[in-house]
């Protein structure tokens, strides 16, 4: 790798150990690596895929917190953690953490829809509906009690 590269993939790894080993394929495009190089780190096993586009730079980190910000860095910009999945992260009474991660979207962010993940779209999202909680984005208590309570009319 010439100098260039090896200098931002370094500044990719500080950004990556605060998002437990994780980075998105944008994050690396927009630091100056080109397609092909992004590519080679996959291709060589230096990175390995987490979701489409979300990579971990090194040894995968396990846990409940790393799939979190796995699935936020996935769903995209705007995207906080919702539903079951907000509801667990406050540890709320009646809870059952499940394996797949709720999170709400922007209407304008656009998704695949992953076995992993259940992406709820909304133009409904106010910034009073959102917080920081155990540094992830996520609904307030408020809004998540309201989709919580919309899940079981549906269902």
């Amino acid at each position: 790798m010439g100098e260039e590269i090896v200098s931002i993939v370094a500044g990719l790894n500080r950004v990556a150990a605060n998002q437990y080993g994780l980075l998105t394929r944008r994050a690396a495009l927009d630091a100056g690596l080109k397609e092909y190089v992004v590519d080679r780190m996959v291709e060589t096993k230096r990175w390995t895929v987490i979701h489409p586009g979300v990579y971990a730079l090194g040894p995968l980190v396990e846990g409940r917190e790393a799939t979190l910000r796995a699935a936020l860095l996935w769903c995209g910009a705007g995207a906080v953690l919702s539903h079951t999945t907000a509801a667990e992260l406050y540890e709320l009474d009646g809870i059952t953490r499940y394996q797949k991660v709720h999170l709400l979207r922007p209407m304008n962010v656009k998704r695949k829809q992953n076995e992993a993940m259940q992406c709820h779209r909304t133009g409904h999202l106010q910034a009073e509906d959102v917080t920081v909680h155990r540094g992830f984005a996520a609904t307030t208590v408020t809004r998540t009690l309201r989709d919580l309570a919309a899940m079981k009319k549906v269902s």
